[in-house]
């Protein structure tokens, strides 16, 4: 202590003297230290990681359904427009949203990922319900008006996802970046 004390020398008015720290509260400060000097280098992982699989599917599965959404406007007031000669695009829909949702529950801190995936399932969901029931019994322009909010929203709930998945990307970016 004395080394230090004559290294530590400074013009100050008590002769450059060090204060008197107490033994035990030397050390508690010494590790008090090295552990904000460790976890200065830690990053807190919020959310999950970015699944470049989950990003593709989702764009896939976007553009079949935006697809539909064309095929269904253009045929309306045909059988092509029927709940029968669609039902197969609302049966692999939930089938690929239902693929997503279990690899998404695959990363941990995923659960907002897998809260929109599953909106995006119930939106759809009740859009082929609406199709069942009431869609061909509604006039044309009752019908279409109805296709068009259904796309709006289904379309929303993708958007959200991929900003997410975007942002996600982002952070897994930057952390490369900060690494090297």
């Amino acid at each position: 202590m004395k080394r230090l004390r004559k290294r530590c020398s400074s013009p100050a008015s008590d002769g450059g003297r060090l204060p008197y720290v107490p033994r035990g509260l030397q050390t508690t400060l010494w590790v008090t230290i090295c552990c904000l000097i460790l976890l200065g280098g830690c990053t807190a992982r919020l959310v999950a990681d970015y699944d470049p699989v989950i990003d593709k599917s989702l764009i896939d599965l976007s553009i079949k359904t935006e697809n539909y959404f064309n095929r269904l406007q253009e045929n309306f007031g045909t059988d092509k427009a029927d709940f029968g000669s669609n039902r197969r695009f609302y049966d692999e829909f939930e089938v690929e949203v239902n693929t997503l949702i279990a690899r998404a529950r695959i990363h941990p801190r995923n659960e907002i990922t897998i809260e929109q995936l599953e909106l995006l399932r119930e939106s759809m969901a009740g859009f082929e319900e609406l199709h069942r029931q009431d869609l061909g019994t509604m006039e044309r322009d009752a019908a279409l008006a109805t296709i068009g909010v259904a796309r709006s929203t289904i379309k929303q709930h993708f958007e959200a996802i991929w900003k997410l998945e975007f942002e996600k990307k982002n952070v897994r970016r930057n952390l490369n970046r900060d690494a090297q």
